[in-house]
């Protein structure tokens, strides 16, 4: 969770990632927007946890929907297609 240390977990590489050719690579750049007020603030507890709970005694408040200028900040853009032969991702491994 966001905002309580401790100690950094080593991902589990699955596979070698295949370079990718500069030749055929592009860049994907969009502008993400959010219409209408943004929800307000809310506090998560965080008394499950007891490292959490001491370092945020009060809770974790969190922001649902942040960016500025009507922008999306931290927007996460899902490719459905098109790197399965090249790719220089990581993929997670199924569970």
């Amino acid at each position: 969770m966001l905002g309580c240390e401790r100690a950094p977990v080593t991902p589990r590489i699955v596979g070698t990632p295949t370079p990718l050719d500069p030749a055929t690579r592009g860049v994907i750049e969009r502008r993400v927007a959010f219409e209408g007020p943004p929800p307000p603030a809310r506090t998560i507890g965080m008394d499950s946890d007891p490292t959490c709970a001491a370092v945020h005694p009060g809770g974790l408040v969190v922001r649902d929907v942040e960016g500025t200028n009507g922008g999306l900040a931290d927007a996460f853009v899902h490719i459905a297609a098109g790197l399965a032969t090249a790719s220089s991702h990581r993929r997670p491994r199924p569970s």
